[in-house]
């Protein structure tokens, strides 16, 4: 996860993002499913909060 602080005064900002990882050749053989297994990772990862990675396993499953 990412996380820093970002001045620009008078403004501070903080800024996060969120990370959904496949993995091309264990987790799929074709970008469009790897997309897709990256996309559910990432849906994950914002679902459970800002500032979070979320890896997709081989057997359908997320993990942290």
């Amino acid at each position: 996860s990412f996380r820093g602080p970002m001045s620009r005064e008078p403004i501070n900002d903080i800024v996060t993002c969120s990370v959904g990882v496949a993995v091309s050749g264990r987790d799929a053989s074709e970008y469009k499913q790897l997309f897709g297994n990256a996309r559910q990772a990432l849906a994950r990862a914002k679902a459970e909060g800002k500032g979070r990675v979320r890896l997709y396993s081989g057997i359908g499953q997320i993990l942290r």
